[in-house]
């Protein structure tokens, strides 16, 4: 920082750079968290005013999906920290350290980190459809 001869701080142009970065990512922290809320709030209450305005065909879905639809809500509480996380810690980063430690190369380390990816969410996907089915 510079002080000038009326004592007002300027700032150097570096920090002008560093402040309108964390203004962009603090804009796209809080954009993430809107749309998190979103994601997680609007199927369950979609579902309620559906049953507030015709509760026999609401009445109708099933009730496992209804309780997906509650706990994909309540889940939202769960979802902050996450997200809050994800922007302070390099997760990348440490995955892709930790990657290479144990891998000979890094093409070999970014091919490993896309099928882990890949399994992450098919195992997602299949758990919360056995969720769903019942099995």
């Amino acid at each position: 920082m510079h002080r000038s001869s009326v004592g007002h701080v300027r700032l150097r142009r570096s920090d002008r750079r560093v402040l309108e970065r964390a203004r962009r990512r603090t804009l796209r922290m809080t954009v993430t968290i809107v749309c998190v809320f979103a994601l997680c709030w609007l199927p369950y209450a979609t579902i309620t005013m559906w049953y507030m305005i015709d509760r026999q065909s609401a009445s109708r879905v099933s009730p496992r999906v209804q309780d997906l639809l509650f706990v994909m809500a309540v889940s939202n509480s769960c979802m902050n920290p996450l997200v809050y996380g994800s922007y302070t810690l390099d997760l990348k980063g440490l995955l892709r350290r930790l990657l290479k430690k144990t891998c000979c190369n890094s093409s070999a380390a970014s091919d490993i980190m896309g099928k882990i990816f890949v399994l992450l969410i098919l195992s997602v996907v299949i758990g919360t459809l056995g969720w769903l089915t019942g099995a």
